[in-house]
């Protein structure tokens, strides 16, 4: 059985926290935002919420992070 591979919708302070904090234990994270600015920033180490650890936590687990932008969807 392979692993399972755990997403997160919105990349804000939740969503980027909770991602990091999963990849820490060992699952590998797809991250998805609209904000594609957002996901090159994050992609790149510039982490958009600031909290104690939180960039050492990210740089510990970057091989099981996958960030994604996406489209901002249109209203009908």
């Amino acid at each position: 059985m392979s692993a399972p591979v755990i997403g997160f919708a919105g990349l804000t302070h939740l969503g980027l926290v909770s991602a990091l904090a999963v990849a820490s234990k060992g699952f590998r994270v797809v991250g998805y935002d609209a904000d594609a600015a957002r996901v090159r920033d994050i992609a790149a180490g510039r982490l958009p919420v600031i909290e104690p650890g939180l960039d050492e936590l990210a740089r510990g687990c970057v091989a099981r992070l996958l960030f994604q932008p996406g489209r901002r969807s249109r209203r009908l």
